[in-house]
């Protein structure tokens, strides 16, 4: 699915873009426990001055 999520801001932005995937983020709960959360997509809209 993150090959059609980035498809989708590249479509919406229609600029060039640089980004960071991280797949494996840990967390603490509510109880404490240390639990897998999920993933993380961040995107730059590059554009000139």
């Amino acid at each position: 699915m993150a090959f059609e999520e980035v498809l989708g801001i590249q479509k919406i932005w229609n600029k060039p873009m640089a980004g960071f995937f991280s797949m494996g983020e840990f967390g603490k709960t509510k109880a404490g426990t240390t639990q897998f959360h999920g993933t993380t997509i961040s995107w730059v809209a590059i554009k000139e001055k």
